[in-house]
């Protein structure tokens, strides 16, 4: 199953973290794909490619990645004023 394939010009306003070192699940194979689809389908979406991150990271603290808790949120607050 590919998410993507459910994507909808109606689909939400979504935010998508990824590490760039994620070897589980590749964002060549995922992220990036989801990415391509909100494109097309012009569906608000930020999409954050972590440098040095792997899979399952969690909150990412020590991390590239510490920040994407309040991208996330600043990314959906924009989308609802």
């Amino acid at each position: 199953m590919n998410v993507a394939n459910l994507i909808t010009p109606n689909y939400p306003a979504t935010f998508v973290m990824h590490g760039n070192i994620d070897h589980l699940v590749p964002h060549i194979l995922n992220s990036d794909m989801l990415a391509s689809k909100f494109q097309e389908l012009n569906v608000p979406y930020e999409y954050y490619l972590v440098k040095n991150v792997n899979h399952g990271a969690g909150i990412c603290e020590g991390t590239n990645g510490e920040d994407w808790l309040i991208r996330a949120i600043d990314f959906w607050q924009s989308q609802i004023s």
